[in-house]
């Protein structure tokens, strides 16, 4: 039977080289510059470090700190790579920070984002970066009445306007995608999109309306169809595209995950793309830009959304009495491919 090593501890490093425990302790936290260590010390220290297989324990540390070096990231889903463009625009960021994230999923649902945050709390998670579901408020307020600073990345809520907020400027874009239609010679436009309560939904939709208006374009209601977020737009496309009923010869989709299955389902009705109907997206998911689909649509600034949703969690955490910070991030670079 293997005997279990003791874990090296940091007054053993600071015996073998004879210095003291706080510098031994400022090197391997990464501050040794700062207490204006010398380079030879920092690098004996490390060697050390390496010959001993020192390993922190980082409980015992964050536990003297009263901190927890710990944020989490919570999505409404993983599906595609939405959230992984956010996660790697923010791991550098933690990183240098000496931050680790805790990744978390509600699956839409508020009875699971409600065990996630109770989770988050009874970890002592120090902040929270998530995606904003339009049902969750209850849980976001246990976070403020807690006092752990949270930052929605993605979206917004309308009602929660005292929330730090990292999310596109979606007008342009919608904008741009609507605008690309047009000059393409459509001009029954419809869209679809989810029953989705939220700042970007709200924006997505009136933006829509508003450029068919400016452009001399019929809005008809009867081409907009909404889905239950999380659902498939199967249905909506049905009624849509009725057998004997007039229908749109394009689609603005709110988003390419939509848009993805929006195509499918145009598809097996043997409508051909863009022939029949056009289709434009949004957000440009790596799925996008299979040359098997080809959707047109607008790209998103994801993994800068990341990065900033990132810094501004840590600047919050860091100054707990700092106003809300919110940001906007401009991306209008429409991918014109197959479908549009």
């Amino acid at each position: 039977m293997a005997v279990k090593e003791r874990p090296v501890t940091m007054s053993e490093i600071a015996n073998r080289l004879n210095i003291s425990r706080s510098t031994v302790s400022y090197v391997l936290s990464g501050t040794a510059k700062s207490k204006q260590i010398s380079q030879d010390t920092i690098e004996k220290v490390k060697d050390v470090a390496n010959e001993l297989n020192y390993v922190p324990n980082r409980l015992a540390q964050n536990l003297s700190r009263r901190r927890t070096g710990v944020i989490s990231l919570l999505f409404g889903e993983l599906s595609y790579d939405w959230a992984e463009c956010v996660i790697k625009g923010g791991i550098p960021v933690f990183d240098a920070a000496a931050y680790t994230a805790f990744i978390g999923v509600s699956l839409r649902e508020a009875a699971r984002q409600d065990k996630e945050i109770t989770a988050i709390i009874e970890r002592r998670d120090e902040g929270v970066i998530c995606c904003p579901l339009p049902w969750g408020a209850s849980g976001y307020k246990k976070l403020i009445e807690r006092g752990i600073p949270f930052v929605f990345t993605g979206d917004t809520l309308l009602e929660m306007t005292d929330v730090s907020f990292v999310a596109w400027d979606v007008g342009p874009a919608t904008e741009i995608a609507v605008q690309h239609l047009i000059k393409t010679g459509r001009r029954k436009i419809g869209m679809v999109g989810s029953d989705y309560p939220t700042w970007s939904t709200n924006i997505r939709s009136s933006v829509f309306s508003k450029v068919l208006k400016d452009a001399g374009l019929q809005v008809r209601n009867d081409w907009v169809g909404l889905e239950k977020a999380g659902l498939s737009p199967d249905r909506v496309i049905d009624v849509l595209f009725k057998k004997g009923m007039d229908h749109p010869d394009a689609l603005y989709v709110m988003d390419d995950s939509l848009a993805l299955l929006t195509l499918d389902k145009l598809n097996k009705m043997g409508l051909k793309i863009p022939d029949d109907v056009a289709v434009i997206g949004m957000g440009d998911l790596r799925e996008s830009s299979h040359s098997m689909i080809g959707l047109t649509t607008v790209a998103e600034p994801t993994q800068e959304m990341g990065k900033i949703a990132a810094e501004t969690i840590i600047e919050l955490i860091r100054k707990p009495q700092q106003s809300p910070i919110k940001r906007l991030l401009s991306g209008t670079d429409l991918k014109i491919r197959r479908t549009a």
